[in-house]
């Protein structure tokens, strides 16, 4: 198995507690990725050490080499670590790869300060695959995520 990971940070002009709350509902994750459509089978619960968590289903639609589909069945689990502070996520996929997205907010100029860092852990044969739609899709979820939050904060 191959690891890879990688840092993102940006700012959202959206105070802190509205970016944590719109990343601690799992509804807002459908259409937030633009490989997602749908969240199903939502379960809340807490953990052990009394963080709140909610999983859900999905599939991402993929395209390798952009002309073979693939639905790709995902299972969620995203913790809220400490409120308005961190949120940690934690994807398995069915092609034996494993996401670990971390979330750190800090207040900033009125608006959140947002680190993101995805930790992979798949099969060499698909790493240039998967890191390379990572990034991209992370960064088009960076301007969906922004656009938003920031026309509901305006």
């Amino acid at each position: 198995m191959a690891h890879e990971s990688f840092e993102y940070a940006y700012l959202v002009q959206a105070p802190v507690d509205h970016v944590f709350a719109y990343l601690a509902d799992p509804e807002h994750y459908a259409r937030l990725s633009p490989l997602i459509s749908e969240v199903r089978n939502i379960q809340r619960g807490i953990n052990p050490l009394g963080q709140p968590f909610f999983e859900y289903d999905s599939v991402e639609a993929l395209h390798f080499a952009n002309l073979i589909p693939y639905n790709n069945p995902i299972h969620v689990k995203t913790t809220m670590i400490e409120v308005n502070r961190q949120i940690v996520a934690h994807v398995d996929t069915r092609l034996s790869v494993k996401l670990d997205f971390t979330f750190d907010l800090e207040a900033e100029n009125g608006g959140t300060r947002v680190r993101e860092r995805i930790d992979f852990h798949m099969p060499r044969l698909v790493q240039s695959y998967v890191v390379t739609q990572a990034k991209q899709v992370q960064q088009a979820r960076i301007r969906i995520f922004k656009a938003r939050l920031e026309t509901v904060a305006t």
